[in-house]
């Protein structure tokens, strides 16, 4: 199903969060065809811990995207 997604995805992790780091994970985000991904410090509540850096990665991720 995640290789049906034709819009762009903004896929924002924490380094020290609940999601995976492994080989089952990477074929899962790699079926995305449109995927950014951003990388954080913190932890699953990251948004709360570094809420500036996760504002910065929405921007990026909509100044990338906007002309596609």
């Amino acid at each position: 199903m995640l290789e049906k997604l034709e819009c762009p995805v903004a896929f924002v992790r924490a380094k020290e969060g609940i999601l995976p780091h492994s080989a089952w994970f990477d074929r899962r985000l790699a079926a995305v065809a449109k995927l950014y991904t951003y990388e954080l410090p913190g932890s699953h509540h990251f948004h709360l811990e570094v809420p500036d850096q996760v504002s910065e990665c929405i921007n990026a991720f909509w100044q990338q995207t906007r002309m596609t």
